[in-house]
């Protein structure tokens, strides 16, 4: 289940009279006294209904009724659980105002088919306060367990949270699910809400009565979230606005409430000091920092040439390498975007930035410092107040790089472990191990099976081949792109590429 809504569109009066009845007769007829959940399939054709299943308890999309009908379920049957009676015992006395949706948020990876994902999340910050009920200014509410600094762990569900709207009719609901899901900011594991958000706009999904079980099958490509996505992938203007917010971060040119100051440089000393080269007697020197891209999406890792101005911008060139394909001469080429890029960075996350003296952006900024691997990073997110619809971002963007301050000690660390490996696609538990070293395996052997999420995953051999070494034993939890299995293969006197393979 991805979004849910009541009351169900498109749904004759009778007809949901009907079911409710019929729902009813199914509850009585077991003897069951306290909350269900009785689930119909429904033939839009022939308009008959029939019975799927009975849930003896509150399901996850309970929220949805409670806003339409102004009922707190939850207490309902904890009363009912005391030995209280019913409220109200008609059907016809429940009130029916309004519609509400819910959509789920998940800690999974839509450009990876969805596998569920782990990690700290280094920033929570929902449209509505969380678990208070519904926001009567804003008509959004916001149920989750979850909080900054929380982990995502291996033994349980994904799901974040729920992101509930109420509205005066269906349309007035989406357009309000539409805008929480654009203002949701979380940062440290990757998340559904661009696929959620590409589903909430279709035009399938906002034409009352459109939507049925084959609406993922059907527009699987209108909603498909990959590493080219706008929101997945960053564009030149993006990736230099996030430049100089790392810029002033890692200067700690960082101010209150906007107002920029110059605080503690991270060294202490004139030359860890971007904007503050210090020279005898005079002016600042002007100042020369390239970052590079570490994110998976851009293999070639591309680089971002900072230059500083004594007034305290920086002259911005983001360097993006373009295929072959899509060139004009013989081999890939390399194109050369710059900008001039001043602003501030507060202490509350608020980002506001000039572009070339003339357009103004404000967003929230978060950047964290994966300062402990062997190959530190700095990741940035960013929510766009006023959006960047014209650069092909509408309201959220990320970007990880290498960090500049810190060594990377990857390189030597990578030419210990071998150039080839099959790889754990996702953090999870070994449950079963089906070969041993020196054994033949053929491609689409199974090698590993592996539990994350309540889910299991099977991992396959790469191509014909050699195990050479086993990695992994049953019972053992390991993380994303941990290396499982060395094989060698049977075409290839060296080890495999690396491979991340998941049936």
């Amino acid at each position: 289940k991805i979004i849910e809504g009541a009351p169900a569109s498109d749904l004759p009066k009778e007809m949901l009279e009907k079911m409710g009845d019929m729902a009813k007769r199914a509850a009585q007829a077991v003897g069951y006294v306290s909350a269900g959940t009785v689930e119909f399939l429904l033939d839009p054709v022939s308009q008959e209904f029939y019975f799927c299943e009975m849930n003896t308890r509150l399901q996850v999309e309970h929220p949805v009724t409670e806003l339409i009908t102004g009922i707190d379920l939850v207490e309902w049957q904890l009363r009912i659980a005391a030995g209280e009676v019913l409220p109200i015992t008609d059907q016809a006395d429940v009130p029916r105002m309004g519609h509400a949706m819910e959509a789920r948020i998940y800690a999974e990876n839509p450009a990876r088919d969805f596998l569920p994902a782990t990690g700290t999340v280094w920033h929570h910050e929902p449209p509505a306060e969380s678990n208070t009920g519904i926001n009567v200014d804003t008509g959004v509410r916001v149920d989750t367990g979850i909080k900054t600094g929380d982990e995502i762990g291996v033994h349980y569900d994904p799901m974040i949270s729920k992101l509930i709207v109420y509205g005066s009719d269906r349309d007035d609901a989406i357009q309000k699910l539409v805008t929480s899901l654009k203002q949701y900011q979380i940062a440290g594991v990757p998340t559904n809400i661009p696929f959620l958000v590409k589903c909430a706009q279709h035009p399938a999904f906002q034409t009352a009565g459109d939507i049925n079980t084959g609406f993922l099958d059907d527009h699987a490509e209108d909603v498909r979230v990959d590493s080219s996505d706008p929101v997945a992938h960053e564009t030149a203007l993006t990736r230099a606005i996030a430049a100089f917010c790392v810029l002033l971060h890692t200067e700690k040119r960082i101010g209150v409430d906007g107002n920029l100051h110059i605080t503690q440089k991270r060294l202490g000393t004139p030359w860890s000091n971007l904007m503050g080269s210090w020279r005898m007697g005079g002016n600042k020197a002007r100042f020369m920092r390239t970052l590079i891209l570490a994110d998976e999406a851009d293999p070639d890792n591309s680089k971002i040439e900072c230059l500083s101005n004594p007034d305290g911008s920086f002259e911005i060139s983001v360097h993006s390498r373009v295929a072959e394909m899509e060139c004009s001469g013989d081999g890939d080429e390399t194109i050369i975007d710059s900008y001039t890029i001043s602003g501030t960075l507060s202490t509350n996350n608020c980002l506001n930035v000039v572009i070339n003296g003339t357009k103004r952006i404000s967003c929230t900024a978060v950047i964290y410092e994966d300062e402990l691997s062997d190959a530190p990073k700095l990741f940035v997110n960013m929510w766009v107040k006023n959006h960047l619809k014209e650069s092909g971002v509408d309201y959220a963007w990320s970007m990880a790089l290498q960090h500049p301050l810190l060594v990377n000690r990857s390189q030597e660390a990578s030419t210990q472990v071998g150039s080839g490996s099959v790889k754990a696609p996702m953090p999870g538990k070994i449950t079963k191990v089906h070969v041993v070293e020196g054994q033949k395996v053929l491609k689409s052997d199974i090698l590993i099976v592996m539990e994350a999420m309540k889910m299991e995953h099977t991992i396959r051999a790469p191509s014909d081949g050699t195990v050479v070494s086993l990695l992994s034993l049953p019972g053992e939890i390991v993380k994303d792109g941990d290396i499982l299995v060395l094989v060698e293969d049977a075409n290839a006197s060296t080890v495999l590429k690396d491979e991340k393979i998941v049936a």
